[in-house]
């Protein structure tokens, strides 16, 4: 592939997608709510005005926040992979209904799978995805690679068998690990002309003793190998090797459209403009203002020898206030002079003004409303409904149906991320030790999430139960929604309950009834009632046996 292969550094930058939303909405999800002023929406002084510096320490200093996009994507990350995921490896030839794999087949399962729960839980392969989901519902991109830390990878051989040093295939696996790198130094693009993907990751690297910036390209040549590339400006840096993996890429990228809207983006910012305005509104409710006119405030005077009061010698006292305090003010004494130029005084009455309190009332509505109109964007209304006394169950019922078409959205990427990874990484477990197509050749891996929708209300449990007793919700998928992980464990308890037999043995002599009233033979309804062979067989005897005098319901004895 020529246009791989003369890929510069400088092409290679352009293959990056401009994310303009990325750094902001990193910067909410991670809880940074200010983001240098540009959060703030309120008030606000003119970029270099004087005093602008100063103006806007104050307003972060009071600046409040709440991260209701964390709880958006948290909670879609919860619906899509919460719970473990049900994943594992089955042939990869087609196997007809009813049929087993073979023993081999089976003995090669259990082996691979061995080895990759022991790497899945070293890894925290789980919550690793959780985390590349996350970045995916406000990022729009989620970039994925499987790769060896230079610290731990021995010498590496271009044409050589081995490519890294390990001692067997499980010694193998432990030198690699995932990694979910920023989409903005990261991406699997394609080639416009054969539609051929190309995995990119930038880094910093090392060259001559000088830091420089480094980009990793890997891609499928035309032997259907996987090709290594690390490129610098410096083209003698250049460092390749290549190796077989099935034409796979050790590079993936989930994508899907933004779960983090600009919408929801000014929602948050709304938000917290509220939240920033209620400290406030509950600081001038609790604590009222007062004015006081024309009043003479308490202190002394200090006065002359003609008994005049000597002007600026006012010692002011402390107003005291509150509960059990009396306080006297008495107005302000004013000299007037007429045109003769005979002076007299007059006393301006004193008066006291209040602001009433600032209901605080509209702002928590306010932020009620904006709470709302962010879940709703996200598909996530049902969580009003969950903290509603009466909930409508129409409208309640639609916003879950929303609430997991959205995670629908997400599901496929996640798991084709899932097949990516534990087919990726055998592949390579395998081409790095020598023993190519060991566990590929035979087996392919299956990852499926199990969305969860929150917990049901009672009304939705008994109607599940409904549907369990009339044939149209297996009871697996009612214990599921009802939260119970291992249900096949719960099935185990549930039959070993007191009674539970007995509920068992009368459904089926109900189907035994039903079928000999209508004519079938007794064996025949036993056996398609699913009675136990024995239990079949005393059915039999109890039918052909003559009836026991004395038994309450059986004929009397003929007279004699």
């Amino acid at each position: 592939m020529p246009h791989f292969e003369n890929l510069t550094l400088d092409d290679a930058k352009k293959l990056i997608p401009d994310e303009d939303h990325h750094e902001a909405n990193e910067g909410f999800y991670r809880g940074d709510h200010w983001q240098k002023g540009d959060g703030w929406v309120g008030p606000a002084p003119e970029v270099g005005d004087d005093g602008y510096d100063e103006v806007m320490t104050l307003i972060e200093d009071s600046f409040t926040s709440a991260n209701v996009i964390k709880e958006i994507v948290d909670r879609h990350v919860a619906g899509v992979i919460g719970r473990e995921p049900r994943w594992g490896f089955v042939p990869s030839r087609p196997i007809p209904e009813g049929q087993e794999p073979t023993q081999q087949e089976q003995a090669l399962i259990q082996e691979l799978e061995s080895f990759i729960t022991d790497w899945w839980d070293k890894r925290k392969a789980h919550a690793w995805m959780q985390k590349a989901v996350a970045s995916l519902l406000w990022g729009r991109r989620a970039p994925l690679r499987l790769y060896v830390p230079p610290g731990r990878a021995g010498e590496t051989e271009t044409q050589g068998e081995a490519l890294i040093e390990a001692e067997d295939f499980e010694a193998t696996l432990d030198l690699l690990f995932p990694d979910a790198p920023s989409a903005l130094v990261a991406t699997v693009a394609e080639d416009e002309e054969t539609r051929e993907p190309i995995g990119l990751f930038f880094f910093d690297t090392e060259v001559n003793g000088k830091k420089e910036l480094a980009v990793e390209v890997v891609y499928v040549n035309e032997d259907g190998d996987t090709v290594v590339r690390v490129i610098t400006k410096v083209t003698d840096t250049k460092e390749e090797f290549s190796y077989p993996i099935g034409g796979r890429l050790p590079m993936f990228e989930m994508q899907r459209d933004l779960l983090v809207t600009e919408q929801v983006v000014e929602q948050q910012r709304a938000l917290n403009l509220t939240l920033s305005m209620l400290p406030r509104a509950v600081v001038t409710s609790g604590f009222l203002e007062r004015i006081i006119l024309n009043a003479e405030m308490p202190g002394t005077w200090e006065y002359d020898e003609a008994g005049n009061k000597v002007p600026g010698s006012f010692t002011p006292d402390i107003l005291k206030v509150g509960a059990g305090v009396t306080t006297n003010l008495v107005g302000t004494t004013v000299e007037d002079e007429d045109r003769e130029g005979n002076r007299s005084s007059r006393l301006i009455p004193a008066d006291v003004k209040w602001r009433e309190p600032s209901s605080t009332e509209h702002l928590l509505k306010t932020k009620q409303e904006q709470y709302a109109t962010m879940l709703n964007e996200a598909d996530q209304a049902h969580v009003i409904g969950n903290q509603s006394d009466q909930p409508s169950g129409k409208s309640r019922e639609q916003a879950r149906t929303d609430y997991i078409s959205s995670l629908r959205l997400t599901q496929p990427e996640a798991e084709a991320a899932g097949r990516w990874l534990l087919g990726t990484l055998v592949a390579m477990a395998e081409a790095f030790v020598g023993e190519v197509g060991r566990y590929t050749d035979t087996l392919r891996p299956y990852f499926t999430c199990r969305l969860d929708a929150g917990p049901v209300t009672p009304t939705e449990r008994e109607q599940n139960n409904r549907d369990v007793a009339a044939g149209t919700m297996a009871m697996e998928t009612a214990m599921y929604s009802a939260g119970i992980e291992d249900t096949e464990a719960e099935a185990g308890r549930i039959e070993m309950q007191p009674g539970a037999r007995l509920g068992l043995k009368k459904q089926q002599a109900d189907i035994i009834k039903l079928l000999t009233d209508a004519g079938v033979a007794l064996k025949a309804a036993a056996v398609f009632a699913e009675v136990e062979a024995a239990e079949a067989a005393a059915l039999e005897v109890g039918a052909t046996d003559p009836p026991t005098p004395g038994v309450p319901g059986a004929p009397a004895p003929a007279a004699a």
